[in-house]
């Protein structure tokens, strides 16, 4: 029975292919976690865009006696700048109500509480929109800088979901091409100073078993104090 002889593994059987795919593997795992922070951060900073502009209705409604007063030109303006079909403005156990009457006022299916920013919560509720989100109606709550008082908004989530969207796909791209080119770097440096050394041991460890008695196959010691040099 002949012995099989063995042979040094090629590119794709070897280790190469495994320690790209680790290197890849770990930065793309760092990168989520960067992420979770990043997209949360992304989803409360468009909210609170939105709170601003209700802000500023509830400083218009600070100065007149009644809402309906308010021109519908301006109300229509202001609903249009924060891309909202109401906007409420609760204070003092009263509240003021700005709506377009062009469309029915819809039910609030899922609530933003700016006030509660904490990071679980924040991390949640962009991860629940993006799993879970679709075209919701969804009630923005926040306070007025200042005072105890608090805007409501009801908006679409439909553009803030798209837009997270969009940001989490260029992330996910970047993310891919840093952790390509950090596993390309450090995979030519690992290979100048590890893999190759060891594949030439192997190759002339291999080469000395089927000719111990050939005196030039031993391998000449190079310079290096590493384990690598202890090796040779």
């Amino acid at each position: 029975m002949v012995e099989e002889q063995p042979r040094v593994p090629d590119f794709l059987t070897g280790i190469s292919v495994r320690l790209i795919a680790t290197i890849i593997l770990v930065i793309m795992l760092v990168e989520v976690v960067i992420y979770l922070p990043s997209v949360s951060n992304f989803r409360a900073n468009w909210l609170s865009n939105k709170l601003a502009i209700g802000v500023v209705a509830a400083r218009v409604l600070d100065v007149v006696p009644d809402a309906m007063s308010l021109p519908e030109t301006l109300t229509d303006r202001l609903l249009t700048a924060a891309g909202a079909v109401a906007i409420a403005y609760r204070r003092d156990g009263q509240s003021q109500l700005i709506e377009r009457t062009d469309v029915p006022m819809p039910m609030a299916e899922v609530t933003a509480d700016m006030r509660h920013d904490d990071p679980v919560s924040l991390i949640g509720g962009a991860l629940e929109m993006l799993f879970f989100g679709s075209d919701r109606t969804l009630r923005v709550v926040g306070t007025v800088p200042g005072t105890n008082a608090l805007v409501e908004l009801l908006i679409s989530e439909a553009p803030l979901r798209a837009d997270m969207l969009v940001y989490s796909r260029n992330i996910f791209i970047l993310s891919l091409i840093v952790a390509m080119m950090t596993a390309s770097v450090i995979f030519v440096v690992l290979s100048r100073s590890l893999i190759r050394p060891i594949r030439r041991l192997i190759s002339n460890m291999m080469a000395f078993r089927r000719e111990p008695e050939n005196a030039t196959l031993i391998n000449a010691p190079s310079p290096r104090r590493d384990e690598i040099g202890v090796m040779e």
